[in-house]
């Protein structure tokens, strides 16, 4: 069973406190309000752009890939068979189509690899959840767009080019050494490869061409299909997944998603998705193992007028899947462990612990200001026995904002802050 940790993005909305007995009005926002306009200016936040990485026990009742989308750099972990896609970093935006692009996944070191422009390859580093240079690819290509990770190596072929390189790194994720594997039969444009290094073969899928490389015989050769223009990238049950990720416009399927049957390159329509991915990479990330901590984000915003004191509690459950009789149908159900196995601590951020269980901004939250919110989960490894198995841990939040003027988060939370 899919064991998830799920971090709500909550919807907040603005209500008014009293305090004294009706005596004095401050203008507040919760999450579980509706709804109130106030002449004078309103308090208004929003919880946004949360994401866990690391979130599954046990991939079995998922089967995911890696995407990017161009322009914003926001990198996606999608469930292709449960239909779903889940952000699990915002990019610093301000990228040119078709960047980034050349994802790639080191599952050894926990990397995503993508090239930011022509030359330059950054990673995600999943345990740090940062992005750092790894250096300069140097290839004579245009964009880097088909890419793939295996063996150690982040083999790609650079677009309007026959040329397959394939680079190494060192123990920091940065550039160790870069050689020209091969030259393929014609240039590649667009689209994506996805290698299966057990067979040493690389799949690749073009404007107009699908393909396949043998890279321990040197052998190449088209079989036909219909599996062109697509991004692809295998899924961690050993299928291999298209999608149509190009500009809309630019021919047409946009946010479709295929399985490809590999030696043919045939496809069969699977869902149509959300987002649209310039690039793909093959992926089984998504294992939450005893002693394996997840990171949590919340982007919050101030999207009122008026300047604002922010607040947040979290709470986490079990929950156990439950077949009725018939074995047709089941449901999720609250599940009570003996031992408490995850661990929540508050990371990067200017936030401090507070009155009443909350964790408090300490400073003032202006209106169009965004304050970042990181958590880290941890499940505990020598307490995690085999009957957390096929249980799902669900962590839930709720923020509230309170004006900032008239020291009104001390006389309703009894805390100011500091700065």
């Amino acid at each position: 069973m899919n064991k998830k940790v799920m971090l709500i993005a909550l919807s907040l909305a603005l209500v008014a406190a009293l305090v004294g007995g009706a005596t004095m009005a401050w203008f507040t926002d919760s999450v579980v309000s509706d709804p109130v306009a106030f002449a004078a200016g309103t308090v208004l936040i929003e919880a946004g752009s949360s994401s866990i990485t690391s979130q599954y026990f046990d991939p079995r009742d998922g089967v995911f890939v890696y995407g990017v989308e161009s322009g914003s750099g926001d990198l996606y972990e999608i469930d292709v068979l449960n239909e779903k896609e889940n952000r699990i970093f915002k990019g610093s935006g301000g990228y040119t189509y078709p960047y980034p692009n050349g994802l790639a996944f080191d599952n050894i070191n926990d990397r995503l690899y993508f090239a930011v422009n022509n030359q330059d390859l950054s990673y995600y580093d999943f345990s740090l959840d940062t992005v750092s240079s790894a250096g300069v690819l140097q290839h004579s290509g245009t964009n880097v767009c088909g890419a793939t990770f295996g063996g150690g190596y982040y083999w790609y072929i650079p677009d309007n080019s026959p040329n397959l390189y394939k680079v190494s790194f060192n123990g920091n994720g940065e550039i160790d050494s870069q050689e020209l594997v091969a030259e393929l039969g014609g240039s590649f444009t667009y689209g994506d490869v996805a290698i299966d290094y057990k067979e040493g073969v690389i799949y690749g899928s073009g404007i107009e061409k699908y393909f396949i490389y043998d890279v321990t015989n040197e052998e190449y050769w088209e079989p036909g299909g219909n599996a062109t223009f697509l991004q692809i990238a295998w899924g961690s049950v050993g299928l291999l997944y298209g999608h149509k990720g190009q500009r809309e416009g630019v021919g047409s399927g946009h946010r479709n998603w295929y399985t490809i049957e590999p030696s043919s390159g045939t496809t069969t329509y699977k869902f149509t998705g959300e987002n649209l991915y310039v690039d793909l990479a093959s992926g089984s990330r998504s294992v939450w193992n005893p002693g394996d901590c997840g990171w949590a984000k919340f982007i919050v915003k101030n999207v009122g007028t008026k300047n604002c004191n922010a607040r947040f509690v979290m709470s986490g459950s079990w929950l156990e899947y439950v077949v009725d009789e018939e074995g047709e149908t089941g449901s999720w159900v609250p599940w009570d462990p003996e031992v408490d196995v995850v661990e929540i601590t508050l990371t990067e951020g200017n936030w401090e612990k507070g009155p009443q269980g909350y964790y408090y901004y300490n400073a003032i939250l202006a209106p169009g200001e965004t304050a970042e919110l990181r958590l880290k989960v941890c499940l505990d490894g020598p307490s995690t026995g085999n009957e957390f198995q096929g249980k799902r841990f669900v962590l839930t939040g709720e923020f509230e904002a309170i004006q900032a003027s008239h020291d009104a988060s001390q006389e309703i939370w009894s805390w100011s802050p500091s700065s």
